[in-house]
């Protein structure tokens, strides 16, 4: 990988990093009740993604990593930040006050289910290779689709479903505003997801260049319309 390549990557994740890392902080030392500790853990787990990202381009730019080593890593970034959605979900479902998620037992499990579902997904054989001898990687048309139908079906129709929810029942006018930036927020947010797997699914040279300058911005915008509509005083939906 040439210096170059790194240091396009480097700037905007790294300011990414910050920034999520910033809203996971300032969530945190306001509270620590169940709602907050999930928000928190989305931005936590997209931060460990992002860092081991970061970690194994520069141990790829040393020529430190090589083979199928460079693909853990790639395996892992792709776990972590498909992982981190199902907080998400778990947060908008406990804000709508569901009833069952009062239970531990039962957001551990579904938390395992998600899991070991997002495994299956995402280290599917063959499913990341390389296109070039700079470790470009290369998402198959398998893994794209299956990614996309999942993401649909597990993330975004209960983020919406409960979203709704929230929504109709909020009545204060100072408060429906926030939330309508909380789903602006997810909007992007999803939007960011799935152009982040076109990304690696197809190699047009002018959509990566397109892509490669407004993701990071996507990000971190949606990430702090999630924080301020919604996780920075938004109590549970009675």
């Amino acid at each position: 990988m040439d210096g170059t390549r790194l240091f396009i990557v480097l700037i905007p994740q790294t300011i990414t990093i910050l920034s999520f890392a910033f809203i996971a902080y300032k969530i945190l030392s306001r509270r620590k009740d169940k709602t907050s500790l999930l928000l928190s853990s989305f931005y936590i787990c997209m931060v460990i993604g992002f860092i081991i990202n970061l970690i194994s381009l520069s141990l790829i730019s040393l020529e430190i990593l090589v083979g199928n080593l460079i693909k853990v890593f790639y395996y892992t970034v792709f776990y972590l930040i498909l992982f981190s959605f199902i907080f998400l979900v778990l947060f908008i479902m406990s804000i709508s006050s569901v009833n069952t998620l009062t239970n531990s037992k039962i957001i551990a499990s579904i938390l395992i289910i998600y899991g070991i579902s997002s495994f299956l997904i995402v280290c599917q054989p063959g499913g990341i290779e390389f296109i070039d001898e700079n470790y470009t990687i290369y998402f198959n048309t398998n893994l794209m689709i299956s990614s996309y139908i999942f993401i649909f079906i597990s993330i975004i129709i209960p983020s919406f479903y409960f979203s709704l929810k929230n929504k109709d029942k909020i009545t204060h006018p100072s408060l429906k505003k926030k939330y309508k930036l909380f789903t602006i927020g997810l909007i992007v947010k999803y939007l960011d997801l799935y152009g982040a797997i076109l990304y690696n699914s197809w190699h047009n040279p002018l959509f990566r260049i397109i892509w490669s300058g407004i993701t990071s911005f996507l990000l971190v915008v949606s990430a702090f319309l999630i924080y301020y509509g919604v996780g920075k005083n938004l109590r549970p939906v009675k």
